[in-house]
């Protein structure tokens, strides 16, 4: 930051693993067994000229989406900071204040009043010629943040917080930089990159997530999982971009893109123009990007080059015209936003994606789900061979005949059930068992199944004479 004197701004975690054991670090102003930090350092000298502290237990070091530390720009939007945590907020709903940390200076009057320093210079840091400036009387005492006068942290009841919905596990926060006050805060996904927007009025974020281990919900939105051919329905993955208001933090838009096979974002930069550029890799031979674009890719030179996932992993970078937004093809009437939309008839507008009638939902895992306009235009209905030729069963569509199976990691061996496997005609959303089994709860393949004993009739016991009396 080159404003006035300049400064230093970063971000930390009061645990270097995200748990207390082994790795926890005192901190005199963390209230909890974990904090999320964000600071301000003098760059000459290190000084900590401001903190604030989150519930939280972010890792440092040991985890690919650390979020992100941005300026925001300065004669558009306001001397302001976007920081992005993981793990902060997280777990069950607990609004979790950013209003602790250190406190605020500011300017005492003759009369006793103090007013805080974010009260006094927004563009600024305040101070004490800055109090007379501010009292013309010029009978005002400049107090320091550290005076026994200043006003804790805790005195801001704004009700800025992190943690308001429970399945997410990151944070957006935005801070008021030369005095650390902050403006609002939005549970998210995890982030991996930040960008605010040239004209200051909106700020981007992208990341990579993982809704078969939880949803990942951006405001009231779910995201889609992407799934590769061949996986477990809990091994969905995708990548995300969005979009929030620069003023209040409010969603304006996120899109979806995906191949489910190691789908990951781990940069975002943006350009003068307001372009946006995801970086990160894949392992897909066939990937969508938001709602308009899908590409191809094949492999000449590995083994088995028929198959949709690819053998070898590849970097990519995906260009998002972030400027010029246009609306999705089969809206044919958009006025506020896409849930109130009108659908063109022969369409389905869908985890916001455009589908004509009687495309399957193949790259979530859905093949036997179709777009079917006349039941349905916003979710996905039952296919023609749903009950006749595939089972849905474990949130991914199979083939009649296709057995269970148990993978503990995407690149592992898949170990076959030997008794559950999909037999649509007999239930098309549950396992049938082969004759002669039964399934053993809570185990997997391939100790999931015991053969059926059926224990020998004995002989009938000739009955007792009666001796004669």
């Amino acid at each position: 930051d080159n404003e006035q004197d300049g400064g230093l701004y970063v971000t930390g975690t009061t645990t270097y693993g995200g748990t207390t054991k082994g790795h926890q670090k005192d901190h005199p102003l963390c209230d909890h067994d974990n904090c999320s930090v964000i600071m301000r350092l003098s760059p000459t000298d290190g000084e900590v000229q401001w903190e604030r502290l989150v519930k939280g237990s972010a890792r440092w070091g040991v985890f690919d989406q650390a979020g992100g530390l941005e300026l925001a720009k300065e004669d558009v939007d306001g001397p302001f900071i976007y920081v992005a945590m993981d793990d902060t907020g997280e777990g069950a709903v607990e609004q979790s204040t950013l209003n602790a940390g250190t406190s605020y200076g500011g300017c005492l009057s003759s009369a006793g009043v103090f007013t805080p320093e974010y009260l006094i210079f927004m563009k600024k840091v305040v101070e004490a010629a800055d109090c007379d400036f501010y009292d013309t009387t010029e009978t005002s005492t400049f107090i320091s943040r550290d005076a026994p006068e200043a006003a804790p942290a805790s005195s801001v009841t704004n009700g800025v917080s992190c943690g308001k919905q429970s399945t997410n596990d990151a944070c957006l926060m935005k801070f008021h930089k030369h005095s650390g006050l902050p403006m609002w805060a939005v549970d998210i996904p995890p982030v991996a990159g930040i960008v605010p927007s040239p004209d200051g009025m909106s700020v981007h974020i992208a990341g990579w997530y993982y809704p078969g281990r939880a949803p990942a919900l951006l405001d009231s939105v779910s995201l889609p999982g992407y799934l590769r051919d061949g996986g477990l329905g809990s091994q969905t993955s995708g990548i995300f971009n969005a979009k929030l208001s620069a003023e209040t933090g409010a969603g304006d838009y996120v899109m979806h893109s995906g191949g489910g096979s190691k789908d990951r974002l781990y940069n975002l930069v943006g350009d003068t123009e307001g372009n946006l550029y995801n970086i990160g890799y894949h392992m897909n031979l066939e990937m969508q990007w938001g709602h308009n674009l899908k590409t191809t890719m094949v492999e000449t030179d590995v083994e088995n080059p028929t198959k949709s996932e690819a053998v070898e992993t590849h970097m990519y970078v995906s260009k998002i015209s972030a400027v010029t937004e246009s609306t999705p093809s089969c809206l044919t009437t958009c006025a506020g936003n896409t849930d109130q939309a009108v659908i063109e008839a022969n369409s389905c507008f869908i985890d916001g994606k455009c589908y004509p009638a009687g495309a399957n939902g193949d790259a979530f895992g859905k093949s036997c789900f179709v777009c079917d306009p006349t039941k349905d235009q916003r979710n996905w209905s039952d296919g023609p061979t749903l009950g006749l030729t595939q089972c849905y069963i474990d949130k991914r569509c199979m083939a009649s005949g296709d057995f269970h199976f148990y993978q503990r990691r995407t690149w592992s061996a898949q170990i076959p059930s030997v008794c559950q496997f999909c037999s649509p005609e007999n239930n098309p959303l549950e396992w049938s068992v082969k004759d002669g089994f039964q399934v053993l709860d809570g185990s997997t393949p391939p100790n999931d199944c015991a053969a059926i004993t059926i224990a020998p009739i004995p002989s009938p016991v000739p009955p007792t004479p009666t001796p004669p009396t």
